[in-house]
C-alpha cells in the first residue's frame, strides 16, 4: 500500500523539579506503538512512507 502511515510525534520533555520546570536538551521521538513520555510537548508529527520509490529530481 502506498499511503503514508502515522508513526508518532517528537518534541521536548519537561519535568518539574524543586527549582521549577526543566526541559530536555534534545527532542525525543515517541512512536504511537510504544508508551508515551509523560511531560512531552509535541512539536512535530512523523509519518512513515511504505512502498514508495525515491527518484532524483531533474
Amino acid at each position: 500500500m502506498r499511503k503514508p502511515h502515522l508513526y508518532g510525534v517528537s518534541g521536548g520533555l519537561y519535568r518539574l523539579t524543586a527549582n521549577g520546570w526543566v526541559t530536555s536538551e534534545h527532542d525525543q521521538l515517541s512512536p504511537y506503538s510504544k508508551p508515551r513520555y509523560p511531560g512531552m510537548l509535541a512539536t512535530r508529527l512523523h509519518r512513515e512512507l511504505r512502498g514508495v520509490t525515491v527518484v532524483a529530481l531533474p
